[in-house]
């Protein structure tokens, strides 16, 4: 099972859930999976009843999936341009998603929390003209990614990750 990514529950706060076993070094990628609410039957419900709120890994594990369904729209968007072409394979690799959520991650003692907004937010800097670049990247000695200035937000994302997964 090379290619699973195993996922744990935390709470809204990054919190482990008390049902996410300890996780050993590499494997301790932890999301959302406390008090997600549910899609039920509407004839499971009372009328003024509000769906139910599910915890546990099997809630957390769909929301990791959504994140990186969100990095494969973001690469595949532009999957026609040369130079990103060759890191969409990459990218389909557990190895490759592994390095992408590596920086979307607060670090906790026990476990490495998933926070997308890490990669899905930027800062853009200065007016562009037309004739300008569209942006610049810096990766620091801890491998992290920092678009500077960028015109189109998805571009911006789309070379972070781009960056990161050159370094595989």
């Amino acid at each position: 099972m090379d290619e699973v990514i195993c996922v744990g529950s935390t709470d809204g706060r990054g919190i482990k859930s008390d049902f996410t076993p300890n996780l050993p070094q590499g494997k301790r990628l932890c999301v959302l999976g406390e008090r997600i609410e549910s899609s039920w039957p509407p004839d499971m419900l009372d009328d003024d009843e509000d769906p139910p709120r599910k915890s546990g890994t099997s809630f957390a594990t769909p929301v990791a999936a959504g994140v990186a369904a969100m990095v494969l729209d973001y690469m595949w968007t532009f999957k026609d341009k040369k130079e990103y072409k060759s890191c969409i394979p990459k990218l389909l690799t557990r190895r490759g998603m592994l390095s992408v959520f590596k920086q979307m991650v607060e670090e906790y003692p026990t476990h490495d929390y998933l926070v997308p907004w890490q990669l899905f937010s930027f800062r853009v800097s200065g007016d562009m003209d037309e004739d300008e670049d569209e942006g610049t990247m810096d990766i620091d000695e801890t491998g992290s990614v920092e678009v500077q200035e960028e015109r189109d937000p998805g571009m911006g994302i789309v070379q972070k990750i781009v960056a990161i997964l050159r370094l595989l």
